[in-house]
């Protein structure tokens, strides 16, 4: 199979190709150097970026005196028919919209913007994400409160660089549960592990506005959708056995350590 050429820019010297349907620039003689263009600033006709000569990336540290902005093309300029072929769009589309335009699904923008809120599929069940509440909420259920995003935060387990948490979840009961790690001898049989996205990734707009951030670039780093679905982790995919190995080998040494003075005594007794 033909290897895609990629198009190339160069910044300050070096050679980056042009990465548009994952967004980032990468450098052409080391390719584990990366920019992304999430992390650049977005002014529409091009961007701008603090870009460090001695790092060729965004500087490491504040006293980089090597730091300089530069100016990128926007994407769509940068590699026209990839983004046709990345995101479906039109000589027309390339003409007349901003990458912004392109990349996001401007459909899902506009029905968020008027009013429609995600759900999520957490085992089945689907939940209005409600930002504003500070709630995922039944949907057809309005007895139950739902799942409490103060709870969520409190409780889960940050992972994906904070993009997400997992919990342990009861999907008969519908409830986040907190496990006794300190004493858990066996896996729990009734509750699984799901892992959420957090708030600013499951409704990026509303986050956005709640916060006084621009939606554009929580977006951008964010796609929204109107439907998502928690992932469930196999429970051999968390370090449980090892915690229920560790909890039954200190009850065992705890239960001998009981058991040795009645043994000694008896040992007395004899003699």
């Amino acid at each position: 199979m033909k290897m895609e050429k990629r198009p190339e820019y160069e910044i300050e010297g070096t050679v980056f190709k042009v990465d548009v349907a994952r967004q980032v620039l990468t450098e052409k003689e080391n390719p584990e150097n990366e920019i992304s263009f999430l992390e650049m600033r977005d002014l529409e006709t091009h961007y701008t970026l603090q870009y460090s000569r001695k790092d060729k990336n965004l500087p490491s540290s504040f006293n980089d005196e090597s730091v300089t902005t530069v100016i990128v093309p926007r994407l769509k300029d940068l590699d026209p028919e990839g983004m046709k072929i990345a995101y479906g769009c039109t000589y027309r589309d390339l003409e007349h919209l901003s990458d912004f335009e392109i990349v996001i699904d401007q459909r899902v923008i506009a029905r968020r913007m008027n009013g429609l809120l995600p759900k999520i599929d957490i085992a089945g069940r689907l939940l209005f994400v409600d930002l504003r509440m500070g709630y995922l909420r039944p949907e057809n259920d309005f007895s139950r409160p739902g799942m409490s995003l103060k709870v969520l935060d409190s409780v889960g387990e940050s992972v994906n660089q904070d993009n997400a948490y997992r919990i342990a979840y009861n999907p008969k009961t519908f409830e986040i549960v907190m496990l006794d790690w300190d004493n858990l001898t066996e896996i729990p049989k009734d509750e699984i592990v799901v892992e959420i996205p957090a708030p600013h990734a499951l409704d990026p707009i509303r986050w956005a506005d709640i916060h006084g951030f621009d939606y554009k670039q929580i977006a951008r780093e964010h796609p929204p959708q109107e439907l998502y679905t928690a992932k469930i982790i196999p429970w051999s995919d968390t370090p449980i056995k090892e915690v229920i190995a560790e909890n039954l080998k200190r009850l065992q040494k705890q239960s001998q350590e009981t058991e040795s003075p009645k043994l000694r005594k008896r040992g007395r007794r004899i003699k």
